[in-house]
């Protein structure tokens, strides 16, 4: 059965399911980091895991769920449930609603599961670097502030080659409109906060400068030259300067 014919087999919930099943296919190529995109790999990905919604769905043809059991990628011995799609392809930008079906499945991903795809779907999706309401902001907190082990993982080899070179102070920047002051994303570029103030939010513009020390800094990614660092707490702001204007 060609991807085609798939496709026109499987309803909406099993296309979605088929969808979240080839983005974990690509992770476990990847050794849990998103390998770069080949059209061919992709396809597979997506024909693999149609096949086997098609087998599950023929088997509990009865069942209305969100989602199918796919056998867990380390832990054998037991399955787990697979909620809605986080994205469409694996070379696609993950959806916005992708946080929301990480926070319901959490609970059922192994460590190196949790953080490289906390940590893919944060830097898929710059617009949620820069958005700001209180549930929004407060969920990406919790997430990140996990006691889950191997929080390494949410960053690459290099990344986190800069992460554990820190010095125990860090001056950090976040470049913001008047509406998302409070965030968790930083940078230790100025240059690049202002490069986020102009381009994600309408004017006036501010740059905020903070201090920080080392071991509030939970991640550091740097995919796209961003030299972003993830903070939860809140930090010292020691000054607050509107493009164009500045005062403290």
């Amino acid at each position: 059965m060609d991807k085609e014919q798939q496709q026109k087999s499987l309803n909406e919930n099993e296309h979605a399911c088929a969808e979240f099943m080839a983005y974990f296919r690509a992770l476990e190529r990847g050794g849990h980091e998103l390998p770069p995109y080949r059209h061919s790999a992709a396809v597979r990905d997506f024909s693999l895991s149609a096949q086997e919604i098609l087998r599950v769905a023929q088997e509990y043809p009865s069942e209305d769920v969100d989602g199918v059991y796919e056998r867990h990628p380390i832990e054998t011995s037991y399955d787990r449930l697979v909620p809605v799609a986080l994205r469409r392809y694996p070379h696609l930008l993950i959806r916005q609603v992708a946080i929301l079906c990480f926070n319901q499945m959490k609970h059922s991903l192994s460590p190196p599961e949790y953080w490289s795809l906390l940590g893919h779907i944060w830097t898929a999706n710059t617009k949620d670097k820069n958005r700001y309401d209180r549930h929004h902001t407060v969920l990406y907190r919790d997430l990140f502030s996990s006691n889950v082990p191997e929080q390494g993982m949410v960053m690459t080899n290099d990344e986190r080659a800069v992460f554990s070179s820190f010095p125990q102070t860090l001056t950090v920047y976040r470049g913001c409109g008047q509406a998302n002051r409070y965030g968790l994303s930083w940078t230790l570029s100025k240059r690049v906060a202002e490069g986020f103030a102009r381009d994600w939010n309408s004017p006036p513009w501010y740059i905020l400068e903070g201090n920080c020390q080392s071991t509030d800094v939970v991640a550091f990614f740097n995919r796209g030259n961003e030299q972003e660092t993830i903070i939860p707490r809140d930090i010292e702001i020691v000054s607050t300067a509107q493009l164009g204007k500045s005062f403290t």
